[in-house]
């Protein structure tokens, strides 16, 4: 009888074993705590923390359209006259969040000789240029493009460094965890 009740236990306690090994697996799986070794998916919480960085960088960028090149520096000046604009946006890599227009201009540059020609065409894609300007107006600008409405302010400067190297950090550091991340879960 022994016999039987060895095998028995032995049983119980591999049932046992197996149910705790179980348990286990799921917890690992299943536990909202990263443990060290633990090749799950990222965390939903990093996920936010890398797009708000992102967002933030944008931030900054919205606010490096509100200033421009000093028109006062500008070597050469001239009278532009707005030939067809197209809208871009919302969401921009280097340009910031909101819309913007991209516009062909031809440019008469008041210095004689400056140029070959009198007028010359160019494509101006600085977001924040232009305020909603229609084709036919005519606006001042400087070569090097610059406009006397756009003042390069000292503030405005420090909050786009300071948002775009604080939200850049933010996406940077979090992209770099997430894909440390997928790779050790992809390859596990």
């Amino acid at each position: 009888m022994t016999g039987r009740r060895e095998t028995a236990e032995q049983r119980r306690a591999a049932v046992r074993a197996m149910a705790e090994a179980d348990r286990w697996r799921k917890a690992r799986w299943t536990s909202p705590r990263t443990v060290p070794g633990d090749r799950r998916m990222p965390t939903w919480g990093l996920l936010l923390a890398t797009v708000a960085g992102w967002l933030v960088f944008n931030a900054g960028a919205t606010i490096g359209r509100h200033t421009g090149g000093d028109f006062g520096d500008a070597s050469v000046e001239g009278t532009a006259t707005v030939e067809r604009c197209e809208r871009r946006g919302p969401l921009t890599v280097l340009q910031g969040i909101g819309f913007y227009d991209v516009c062909y201009l031809w440019v008469e540059w008041d210095r004689e000789g400056w140029r070959q020609y009198p007028a010359e065409r160019i494509l101006v894609e600085e977001a924040g240029f232009f305020k909603g300007e229609q084709p036919g107006d005519r606006i001042r600008i400087g070569y090097g493009i610059s406009r006397p409405e756009l003042r390069e302010s000292p503030a405005h400067v420090l909050a786009m460094i300071a948002l775009c190297a604080a939200g850049g950090s933010i996406f940077l550091v979090g992209s770099l965890v997430l894909l440390k991340r997928y790779m050790a879960w992809a390859f596990r």
